[in-house]
């Protein structure tokens, strides 16, 4: 009998250690992990091939400062201003875009689009390595004259013809508010998890009166 009783109220308490455990939430942070099968240019610069880690340093900023960290997040490789470009279909997994390869030059970074988003970035190369790269990508490149990356920097788009042209930037959703994919909301998980521990403890009453 007291080994039944015991039984019931580990039971219970399992039943209350569910209410109380967070359910789990895709990560907020804009962050992903990229591996480079051979030497990729990037805003200042061209990457080795390896594993890295792209984030976002403030996603709650329309445009974004950009780090590329090593696999274990110790060293920065590169930091980089990225503006925000649109989709309409949000996506799945996260994706990463190229320029058109030009032979004899590494493949380029063109944009980022993080899962469960419509909204992604598109990197702004340096002046002078925007008006190359657009010239042998035949694309539009993002540049800014600016040395340095900043959030406040002017940014055109520069065209294969060299041509430059002011952007029109469209504000976007914060990341950490829209970077869930597909599930919104923890209130469906709570419900069933309340439902499931009443059913439980009702069943577990009803036990314990036979067994008594």
């Amino acid at each position: 009998m007291r080994h039944t009783r015991r039984l019931l109220h580990a039971l219970a308490l399992s039943f209350l250690a569910i209410l109380t455990v967070a359910p789990t939430r895709a990560d907020q942070a804009w962050r992903t992990p990229l591996r480079l099968a051979e030497p990729t240019e990037v805003p200042g610069k061209v990457l080795p091939a390896g594993d890295y880690v792209v984030k976002v340093i403030d996603t709650q900023q329309t445009r974004s400062i950009v780090q590329f960290l090593n696999a274990s997040e110790t060293e920065v490789a590169a930091t980089v201003l990225a503006v925000p470009n649109y989709s309409v279909q949000p996506a799945e997994e996260t994706q990463f875009f190229y320029f058109q390869r030009a032979e004899g030059y590494p493949q380029a970074l063109k944009s980022w689009v993080y899962p469960g988003n419509n909204y992604g970035v598109e990197f702004v190369y340096p002046r002078a390595e925007a008006l190359v790269l657009a010239e042998r990508s035949k694309e539009t490149v993002y540049a800014t004259p600016a040395p340095e990356p900043a959030l406040r920097n002017d940014v055109v788009a520069v065209t294969p013809e060299k041509r430059e042209m002011p952007i029109a930037e469209t504000p976007a959703p914060s990341p950490a508010r829209h970077g869930l994919p597909k599930t919104a909301s923890d209130f469906p998980l709570v419900g069933f998890l309340a439902a499931a521990s009443l059913a439980g403890a009702a069943g577990l009453r009803i036990l314990g009166r036979r067994i008594g």
